[in-house]
């Protein structure tokens, strides 16, 4: 198993955990399943709900810069620790801008864990960002239809979210 996976896990608030790993969910949005999860990886899925939790208190409210994903699946699997952004969102506008966010949000712990001497191997961590949109195929996922662009992002279009099929 990769450190990387217990340090970053140890790091983030225990308190945003989703214990519920079996489907995503955006209260009058989507529900999505959540299938092919590896037998011996292992996942711990955060929620961090700036409608419940004052998530950058330092931050102005109405500023861009409190944007945030839906979910953080840390995935520790083949002795990589995959890190799956997720936004589920019936449009496209600020999706982009909200797993960026969290991107930079996943590289701030990252960074203050090298910061504390924890010893953290960058070259396996892959960070990925997903959105998740409402028009969504009910077909089967191939792995290879999972081609994420230069900057790490795909528009996950397909009814269930496969983890396996992530993990690239």
């Amino acid at each position: 198993m990769n450190s990387n996976y217990y340090i970053v896990t140890s790091i983030i608030n225990a308190r945003f955990q989703v214990e519920d790993l079996n489907k995503l969910e955006e209260p009058n949005v989507m529900t999505v399943k959540v299938e092919g999860i590896p037998k011996n990886a292992l996942l711990t899925l955060y929620r961090f709900d700036p409608n419940n939790e004052d998530i950058f208190p330092f931050f102005e409210r109405g500023m861009a810069l409190r944007l945030i994903c839906d979910y953080v699946l840390l995935v520790d699997y083949n002795d990589f620790l995959y890190v799956l952004l997720i936004e589920l969102k019936r449009g496209s506008i600020t999706a982009k801008k909200q797993l960026n966010a969290t991107e930079e949000l996943i590289r701030y712990v990252i960074s203050s864990a090298l910061r504390i001497k924890q010893e953290i191997d960058q070259d396996k961590i892959y960070i990925r960002k997903i959105r998740i949109s409402e028009r969504r195929h009910i077909r089967k996922t191939n792995s290879g239809d999972i081609e994420y662009d230069e900057n790490n992002y795909i528009d996950y279009p397909w009814d269930s979210f496969h983890v396996r099929y992530m993990l690239k």
